[in-house]
């Protein structure tokens, strides 16, 4: 490449970094794996926890360089075509991305450097820079940014970009990005080596530790001149400036232009020095996700309207387990709504209120003055057919100035322990869930009266009940919730539908939502109440919401393979056993999470088919994990949990469930014999209140769950807990009071 001789003055011994500004003509910025997957923190992160990356030198850093990038985008895009052949200040963004599925091809390095390094962004799972400030993101407008996907610590090592910088006549290469002692380093020394000059952004970099990023800085510090962002944008500027009016004297005045314009034409036929315009070539367009994201929901709204949907319901479930929602009325109204994040709820009604009433409750940490912002995940959303002019969809809640995710999003939380676990394992789940209810007669304002009095899969029930049935099967096929079974349970009235196993742990949690809802609908219409409460009847079985996983190994040939099988029947594999442990270790903690009442706990002894110890067994219904074999093969394919009801918020219980199970994997935990073999039990808790003291006790449940959503979740518990005891209410009392609410 021809160097530009200000840059070939340089006498060996004599010359400092210092003696040589940024000429704009010659130089780049080269922005360093600032991408979705290592700038967003962990799912596991928490505020509360101060992290020198997230909390500080990210955030630092990346303002610095949307800085960088926004000042030299403008300076290459606005310059004279006719001034060079080229502008300089080209943007090139290198980022971590496999060029084959299965990440073959990265380095051998990052193939022994963790989970984390070792499955890239590759084709099927491509990078993204969505949480990225805009300027941060790839830009194709003016000229356009240079995009260098890579597979090693240093640039130079797996891309192009040596050949690229000849071609565009760099020999100035402004370098920031993280890791400051790692892939930054790295770059910045074979830059040295290959001949350029070399600029580290200090400000603009960021590392692990403080530590680091004073190591990785003092460690470039021969092959570098280190600098500020502002040193850099005033050199630019000065240069800039410097440029601008040694142009500006060569230009003509309007006479001489209007003179010598059919001239020009005529001298610079066919070199492209007259400033034509030129579309951006096919290949390089594509649609930006703005645009895709308001025609998709451009069209959904059309549709909806289309079908006579006039409302749609914005939902999200607080830690108490009622659905909280805010209705959008208008369809114009409500896309803008979806757009500009506008559908909005109180904070202190999704972590600040127990189940009794609306009542801010004292040492939550919530009080009334804050909102969250409801975004909507548009996966959930279902017409629904027992109120067909109206829609519903449930979405994650965020805080209203930062438009980050809530630490006391309970849905959140779900989607942070599925992401965690494909990414950090490469395991994925399958879950079925058991919804139980109660049917009793309507116009019994003063006690309940049972529709039946049948038996466990009686027939009776189904008799009966066949147009309730079928209206709400229909209702279900409606909302493409599949059912799997329905049968009679043992108490007067129970029933059971099982909603069909499913890998999309959200849709499930979703669905099992939307099928309450539909459930208690129909059972109104029929002239009837549908109880989901824990216990409806003192002397007869209760009703649970049993969940069933299984394991699914993401990275192998098959994702849907079960993996919490062994290949022996009556038996489990190994990573199915430290999952069922791990559920194990943590079940006393777990127990407040996912039967979360009071009266939950009366379901919990000897004879209630719950479980009354700690343990697992083989298709025993009297232990709370009770594992479960395919009667063809007598090979185990799940793990079922039986101690879990209608009261818990379903998405918090999930994501504790897996969690505890993900906690056995990490530390390969090995499990413990069947409770029929074990001389010692350890009897489950006898209440809530006992429970909550374990969760507190927990520090792995403890730390999923984050002070701000524990404290407040303890806080409501124990809240409720005192209403009951002091109310000293019957349990038909009870049950009536929450039929009638």
């Amino acid at each position: 490449m021809s160097m530009d001789p200000s840059l070939l003055q340089v006498k060996p011994g004599v010359s400092l970094r210092s003696d040589f500004p940024l000429v704009p003509s010659k130089s780049a910025l080269l922005i360093i794996d600032v991408q979705d997957y290592l700038s967003s923190p962990p799912s596991n992160y928490s505020v509360d926890f101060p992290n020198y990356l997230f909390d500080t030198a990210l955030p630092d850093a990346i303002s610095n360089i949307a800085k960088l990038a926004k000042s030299m985008r403008t300076i290459r895009d606005s310059a004279c075509e006719c001034a060079s052949d080229t502008n300089g200040c080209e943007i090139i963004i290198t980022y971590l991305e496999a060029l084959t599925a299965d990440c073959r091809d990265i380095s051998l390095d990052y193939k022994l450097s963790g989970p984390k390094l070792a499955r890239l962004p590759n084709p099927s799972n491509k990078a993204t820079f969505a949480t990225l400030p805009k300027d941060l993101r790839p830009c194709l407008k003016g000229k356009g940014d240079i995009s260098l996907p890579k597979t090693s610590c240093s640039v130079f090592q797996s891309t192009n970009i040596r050949y690229i910088l000849s071609n565009l006549g760099i020999q100035q290469l402004i370098i920031c990005g993280q890791l400051t002692d790692q892939c930054v380093m790295s770059s910045v020394r074979d830059a040295a080596d290959l001949g350029f000059f070399v600029l580290v952004v200090e400000d603009a970099c960021a590392a692990l530790s403080k530590e680091d990023h004073e190591r990785g800085l003092l460690g470039m510090k021969g092959f570098a001149r280190t600098v500020s962002t502002k040193e850099v944008m005033d050199e630019l500027s000065l240069s800039s400036s410097k440029v601008e009016n040694k142009e500006s004297r060569l230009q003509p005045s309007n006479d001489e232009f209007s003179q010598t314009f059919e001239a020009k034409i005529v001298r610079n036929k066919g070199c492209n020095a007259i400033n034509l315009l030129e579309v951006n070539a096919a290949s390089l367009w594509k649609p930006s996700l703005d645009s895709q994201m308001f025609g998709a929901t451009h069209t959904l709204l059309n549709i909806l309207q289309y079908t006579n949907v006039d409302f749609l319901r914005f939902s999200s479930i607080d830690i108490s387990n009622n659905i909280r929602l805010q209705t959008q009325s208008g369809l114009a109204s409500t896309l803008h709504s979806v757009l500009d994040d506008q559908v909005t709820i109180a904070k202190v009604c999704m972590a600040g209120m127990p189940s009794y009433g609306d009542v801010i409750i004292p040492g939550s940490g919530i009080s009334a003055k804050d909102v969250l912002v409801i975004k909507p995940d548009l996966n959930s959303l279902k017409i629904l057919p027992y109120s067909p002019r109206s829609a519903m969809v449930f979405g994650t809640m965020h805080d209203q100035r930062t438009g980050e995710l809530s630490p006391l999003c309970t849905r959140g939380l779900l989607a942070r322990v599925l992401q965690t676990a494909k990414e950090k394992f490469g395991i994925g789940f399958t879950v079925g869930i058991e919804l139980e209810f109660c049917l009793i007669k309507a116009d019994k304002h003063e006690e309940l009266v049972p529709v039946d009095t049948s038996l466990f899969a009686s027939a009776t029930t189904m008799n009966d009940q066949q147009d309730f049935i079928s209206d709400v099967y229909a209702h279900l096929q409606t909302q493409t919730i599949e059912v799997e079974c329905i049968h009679s349970e043992s108490a007067p009235g129970q029933m059971e539908i099982v909603l069909s196993y499913n890998f999309d742990v959200m849709r499930v949690a979703d669905n099992v939502m939307h099928a309450k809802e539909t459930i208690k609908c129909c059972a109104k219409r029929h002239g009837m109440r549908a109880i989901f409460k824990p216990k409806v009847y003192n002397s007869q079985a209760g009703n649970g919401m049993h969940v069933h996983c299984s394991l699914r190994d993401l990275r192998s040939s098959d994702p849907f393979h079960n993996t919490f099988q062994s290949d022996v029947p009556f038996s489990i594999s190994e990573i199915g056993q430290s999952f069922l442990e791990g559920i194990l270790c943590h079940l006393k903690g777990l127990l407040c999470l996912t039967i979360p009442s009071t009266h939950s706990f009366s379901r919990v002894g000897r004879g209630c088919w719950t479980g009354y110890a700690v343990g697992w067994q083989v298709e025993d219904k009297e232990s709370p994990l009770r594992v479960c074999l395919n009667s063809r093969t007598q090979k185990a394919t799940n793990v079922e949990m039986k101690l879990m009801d209608s009261t818990c918020n379903i998405h918090l219980a999930l994501a504790s469930i897996l969690w505890s199970g993900l906690d056995g994997i990490n530390k390969k935990m090995m499990l413990r014999p069947m409770l029929d073999k074990i001389i010692k039990i350890q009897p489950l808790q006898a209440s809530l209140e006992d429970s909550l003291d374990c969760l507190r006790r927990d520090d792995m449940l403890s730390e999923l769950l984050g002070e701000e959503l524990l404290n407040a979740y303890i806080t409501i518990k124990k809240a409720e807990i005192e209403y009951c005891n002091s109310e000293l209410l019957t349990l038909t009392q009870i049950v009536l009071n929450d039929v009638n609410k």
